[in-house]
């Protein structure tokens, strides 16, 4: 069985790779003993004609709030569907951001549609929010993201390898922790909460607060 994760533009700057898609591919080649391929189609992008026709285009997005899926655009975001496809995967996880949310799902809803039998999955930073709004992804999955079989919620080493080690016996997840899954009838089913607790900020500690002891 293949896993495929990738990330869709805009996300992240092209000279620093997604780290997290590398602990993922990582995490889930050790523990579900899988092949895992991580394919950077930020960078793609990045080189893409539409962009060298004026790369400015890529810097005014990264630094603007529209991240509307432009009609222009969508030549690029189909040969990416013909890339993901061209890899043979069984399984997809998109990192999804609020940037590059409308990208991903115009993606892997073409991607569904051509390759119903691929396994797909969200997670990323746009789905990693507190307790009390995480029942909120279940609504989600339901109503915005109709092609999608699994979300993972906050954190998704763990999560992500349950998911695979299932999909790799032969069985599509009905349960998992940290997840929502759509079941065979549409239904979505929320995998409750996970054990690991929101990140929060340290708080600094103001230099003249500090003591330096001589000895």
């Amino acid at each position: 069985m293949k896993l495929l994760l990738t990330c869709l533009p805009i996300f992240n700057h092209i000279y620093t790779p997604l780290l997290s898609l590398a602990y993922l591919k990582a995490y889930v080649q050790k523990y579900a003993e899988v092949e895992v391929k991580a394919l950077d189609l930020e960078y793609a992008y990045f080189c893409s004609p539409f962009i060298k026709k004026s790369p400015y285009l890529y810097f005014d997005k990264m630094s603007l709030w529209d991240h509307c899926l432009k009609e222009k655009e969508k030549p690029v975001y189909d040969k990416f569907v013909s890339q993901i496809i061209a890899e043979n995967p069984d399984v997809v996880g998109f990192s999804v951001g609020y940037s590059n949310v409308e990208v991903t799902n115009y993606i892997s809803q073409k991607l569904k549609y051509l390759c119903p039998e691929i396994y797909i999955i969200y997670g990323g930073r746009y789905f990693c929010v507190r307790e009390r709004w995480r029942h909120l992804v279940r609504d989600w999955h339901k109503i915005y993201f109709s092609d999608v079989d699994c979300i993972v919620k906050n954190e998704g080493e763990e999560t992500l390898c349950e998911i695979v080690k299932s999909l790799k016996s032969g069985l599509k997840p009905t349960f998992c922790k940290g997840a929502t899954l759509r079941s065979s009838n549409g239904t979505i089913i929320d995998g409750a909460k996970i054990s690991i607790p929101y990140p929060f900020l340290i708080s600094a500690i103001s230099p003249e607060k500090t003591t330096c002891p001589i000895t």
